[in-house]
């Protein structure tokens, strides 16, 4: 495991404390401005999936995906599922950062949980009568995941994602990763 420094830790103190003030969507992102300079990168985006619909939280201020590294961390609490992308460019995220973004997870979802409606909520995914573990799925393809790295977000095997691919591809009408993505990103910005 990786060693945390003092100040790693108190910076992750300091997410938490904020995490636990959040009370609407300026909140959430003074929030994701916080989450920025405990995992250095120049976007976050956050993908909430759970009793509202799935949402997606961007920092307004960041300049999109500006780069080639990325670092994507999935979890839950609250009954949410949250699935987070840090963009960046120079240097490398390293362990040190996977682990800092772990960490911050669990308070970010209850943050976000605490809310009351996401900036960009979509009821697309209820029309197109995709089951929750579908929209997870689907969420994480979206932005970028392989099968293996949605299996490790949610805990199945990149087999068992394969088959919910399946059946989001007979219940959107196409048979391509791309296209059911591209649907995914177009719905949610539609809303």
């Amino acid at each position: 495991m990786t060693e945390l420094t003092t100040g790693d830790l108190r910076r992750l103190l300091e997410f938490g404390r904020a995490a636990l003030d959040v009370r609407d969507a300026a909140d959430v992102e003074a929030l994701l401005r916080r989450l920025r300079h405990l995992v250095p990168g120049e976007t976050v985006t956050v993908h909430e999936i759970g009793p509202r619909g799935i949402g997606r939280w961007r920092e307004p201020s960041g300049p999109g995906r500006p780069g080639s590294r990325r670092l994507v961390a999935s979890g839950g609490a609250a009954g949410a599922v949250v699935h987070v992308s840090v963009w960046g460019a120079e240097p490398p995220f390293d362990e040190r950062d996977r682990h800092l973004l772990e960490m911050a997870l669990p308070f970010l979802a209850r943050a976000l949980a605490g809310v009351g409606a996401a900036p960009e909520v979509s009821s697309a995914v209820d029309e197109a009568r995709l089951t929750g573990r579908e929209a997870q799925v689907l969420s994480l393809v979206a932005d970028g995941s392989t099968n293996k790295e949605v299996g490790s977000a949610l805990g199945i095997s990149p087999r068992t994602v394969q088959k919910h691919l399946e059946h989001i591809y007979d219940k959107l009408g196409t048979h391509r990763r791309t296209a059911a993505a591209r649907w995914f990103s177009g719905h949610l910005s539609e809303d």
